[in-house]
């Protein structure tokens, strides 16, 4: 076995000896001399491929540092190879990730996108004059009513990106569901969140009072310190000034029937009852006193109805007497 060893590599020493030419013989005396090319033959070629390189080292140092640097060089290309290779490898992955990421972002946004910077931001303003009520439909199909005196914003925007308003005064809206696009009322620093549902909003920055009675559906009631959710049947109350927030149950048709002209006292300040007078008639009221603000009002008013029948009601009621003043109604006991 050691013999037949030893003949197959002199065969190979023979065979790539330098004085056999040039390297293009190597095919033609393999044939002649029998020698198969298996993987001694193959490890002996490598060596005989980098024997030009070993004789330039020789030539400057040891044979033993030659082949080190020899080697060495061999080495770093394959390594330089990989790293290059392993960059080319995570530079496309990143490029791919990214590549889905903007198509996915593309396909989901795209129409949006294109909307959202096609035009330059603008705000609608909705303005109901007093002693009207407006009814109207915002883009997505949500029914708004206004209340007298009341103002609605909203972006040109609306739908395209977001389902954002702005109300001063009170509403009534109807949204439509869209579970993708959450409909929000702004109201100063509080702001209420929905889906889909009925709910009466009443917010008064100036004031820092603010209210949300929902008919239906679920909202989310949000401000600077918290958010709450409320359940049809409840009124969510805000008091900022006295930093106060209250949840109570309410007969919710007392406090939307306003959309049809009727609004519904129970136990109500005569300071609420004359708020919603200015708005409706629009005439200014003034108390001889403080103390006639918090009498108590039990009852309907109707819009249609003239002032002077209203407030031949409440003086029945409340035993107050309104007194015409110039532009202004005096109240006084």
């Amino acid at each position: 076995m050691e013999t037949n060893d030893q003949n197959k590599f002199e065969q190979f020493a023979s065979l790539f000896h330098h004085e056999i030419g040039d390297d293009s013989d190597i095919p033609h005396m393999k044939q002649e001399s029998g020698v198969v090319e298996d993987d001694d033959f193959k490890a002996v070629k490598k060596i005989h491929d980098v024997k030009d390189l070993v004789g330039l080292a020789s030539s400057i140092s040891h044979p033993d540092t030659a082949w080190r640097k020899v080697h060495s060089r061999i080495r770093r290309k394959r390594i330089f190879s990989r790293k290059r290779l392993f960059r080319k490898i995570v530079y496309w992955q990143y490029a791919a990730a990214l590549l889905v990421i903007f198509l996915t972002a593309g396909l989901f946004f795209g129409k949006n996108l294109t909307n959202y910077f096609s035009e330059p931001e603008q705000f609608i303003s909705i303005i109901t004059p007093t002693g009207k009520i407006k009814n109207l439909k915002l883009p997505d199909g949500t029914d708004v009513w206004l209340n007298s005196g009341s103002i609605l914003k909203y972006s040109n925007r609306f739908d395209k990106t977001n389902r954002m308003v702005n109300i001063e005064g009170e509403g009534y809206f109807e949204v439509v569901k869209d579970e993708k696009n959450p409909f929000t009322v702004s109201m100063g620093r509080s702001a209420v969140i929905v889906h889909g549902t009925s709910f009466n909003v009443k917010g008064c920055q100036s004031e820092g009072k603010y209210e949300v009675i929902l008919v239906e559906g679920s909202v989310e009631y949000v401000n600077s310190e918290k958010s709450v959710f409320i359940i049809p049947g409840e009124r969510l109350t805000e008091s900022t000034v006295l930093g106060r927030l209250e949840i109570d149950h309410v007969n919710t048709a007392n406090y939307t029937s306003w959309k049809s002209g009727k609004v519904y006292f129970d136990k109500q300040s005569l300071n609420d009852l004359v708020t919603l007078l200015e708005e409706w008639y629009g005439i200014k009221f003034e108390f001889a006193n403080n103390d006639i603000r918090l009498y108590t009002f039990t009852g309907v008013i109707i819009k249609n109805n003239s002032l002077d029948y209203t407030l031949q009601i409440i003086e029945m009621t409340n035993k107050v007497k309104f007194v015409k003043k110039g532009g202004t109604m005096l109240i006084t006991n």
